[in-house]
């Protein structure tokens, strides 16, 4: 989740250490969730034979935290084009690119809902950083949470009336979740321990996936909607971060580290084994990924061409060729 410093999450530029110290301190944390290609040092799947991601905003600013309408047709994002982060959205190809939000706060980590009708994101414009849903088609933006804590990193429910977001209204860094169709909704803690646990995604099988450094590093961890059972589902040395499940294919996507320290890629865990295979190979660092509702286009964040940008790939025929140089990644 998908995943940040400066209240938020290092907005302006990628660290290693934005990664590796995540759940270390409540004052960097994701959200979360260029220019001047380097052709001849990009390494891919098929050294170099598959497409390459196209970079669909190709703007100087910072472009971050993709998120695919529902009808897979345009992506919102979070830029800081005009000197503050406001919520954007584009068409999948790169055209028609809106301006959806004017505030003043920062607006961050947008999401779309099931129905497309809204867009969930968080923002510091009251002060504190809540979570607030716009209304798509007839405009207009409503506070959800108004807790003096950071609330942050909504993820829509299947059905579409509740979100699930991170906060540390108690203390630590947990996930709770609240409903959206009511105006005294009181939100349900649904994870409690010390470590932060970050970036929720809710899957249509009312599972919800997040990432945590509760044994270690970070992990990706799964909980029930109602908290009765939580798994960890990744076990590795590298840290594994900003999970994405929402698709319709019940496939998941998530950031790891495991290709080198600083060096985040994005992995698909296949579903029946467990097995995660890269995606991307590449000498920049790419994290945030969001797959598109059929599952067959991925969208993140890269700095590949020097400033952070969003990027599309395809991946038809990546899955198996993938899993044929998965060794590669232990």
């Amino acid at each position: 989740m998908r995943r940040k410093n400066d209240e938020f999450r290092a907005k302006d530029q990628f660290s290693p250490v934005r990664h590796l110290s995540i759940g270390l301190t409540l004052a960097v944390l994701l959200t979360g969730c260029g220019r001047g290609t380097m052709p001849d040092a990009r390494r891919s799947l098929l050294d170099g034979t598959e497409p390459e991601p196209i970079n669909i905003t190709q703007h100087p600013s910072q472009d971050r935290e993709a998120d695919w309408s529902p009808d897979g047709r345009r992506l919102a994002f979070s830029s800081n084009r005009t000197g503050d982060w406001e919520i954007y959205s584009i068409g999948k190809d790169g055209t028609s690119p809106r301006r959806l939000t004017h505030s003043k706060g920062a607006d961050r980590a947008p999401a779309w809902s099931p129905d497309g009708t809204a867009i969930a994101f968080h923002s510091e414009r009251a002060g504190s950083v809540d979570i607030y849903v716009m209304d798509v088609v007839r405009g207009g933006v409503t506070r959800i949470t108004t807790s003096s804590a950071r609330d942050s990193d909504p993820a829509w429910s299947p059905d579409g009336h509740s979100l699930v977001y991170s906060s540390d209204r108690s203390g630590s860094t947990d996930l709770y979740v609240i409903a959206t169709d009511s105006s005294d909704a009181v939100p349900f803690r649904l994870t409690r321990h010390p470590a932060a646990d970050l970036c929720p995604s809710w899957a249509p099988a009312d599972k919800i996936a997040f990432f945590s450094k509760r044994d270690g590093n970070d992990e990706i961890y799964v909980t029930l909607a109602d908290g009765a059972k939580m798994w960890r589902i990744t076990l590795h040395a590298a840290n594994e971060f900003v999970p994405d499940w929402k698709s319709r294919s019940g496939e998941m996507v998530f950031a790891s580290n495991r290709l080198g320290p600083g060096r985040g890629q994005i992995f698909w865990l296949e579903h029946e084994s467990k097995t995660p295979y890269p995606l991307t190979r590449d000498p920049a660092r790419a994290t945030e990924p969001s797959l598109s509702p059929d599952g067959n286009t991925l969208a993140f964040t890269s700095n590949r061409d020097g400033n952070n940008e969003i990027y599309r790939l395809a991946l038809s025929g990546l899955i198996p060729m993938a899993r044929r140089r998965a060794s590669d990644a232990d």
